[in-house]
């Protein structure tokens, strides 16, 4: 039986969702992508100080409703994108040497030649 989300939202719009939101897509791709890895981490991060924020402040009248609250979120989620990619706080930085260190050292990751 189909319930209503999986017949109104296409089965890969559903996947992309699903991995937006969780973090088993990065296990996988810390072996390719460290930098995607470490961007994405610093997104969570800078995502869960926006959430804090908005929790924290009186969010009371006319613009608090569920509408508006969604596209906070959707906006808080855009931007955090956006800090991450430029890796203002150095998070991304630590997360991609460490990533890097421990798949070298289980031989997870070529290292790259150094020139």
């Amino acid at each position: 039986m189909m319930d209503s989300l999986s017949l109104a939202v296409p089965a890969r719009a559903q996947v992309q969702q699903a991995s937006f939101y969780s973090s088993d897509a990065l296990s996988g791709m810390s072996r390719k992508d460290p930098k995607k890895v470490a961007t994405q981490f610093e997104a969570i991060f800078y995502r869960m100080i926006l959430k804090q924020m908005r929790d924290s402040s009186l969010s009371e009248g006319l613009f608090d409703s569920s509408a508006m609250q969604q596209t906070q979120s959707m906006q808080d989620d855009e931007l955090a994108n956006l800090l991450a990619g430029h890796g203002a706080l150095g998070i991304k930085d630590l997360v991609m040497s460490q990533v890097q260190n421990s798949t070298e050292q289980f031989g997870l990751l070529k290292p790259e030649p150094k020139r």
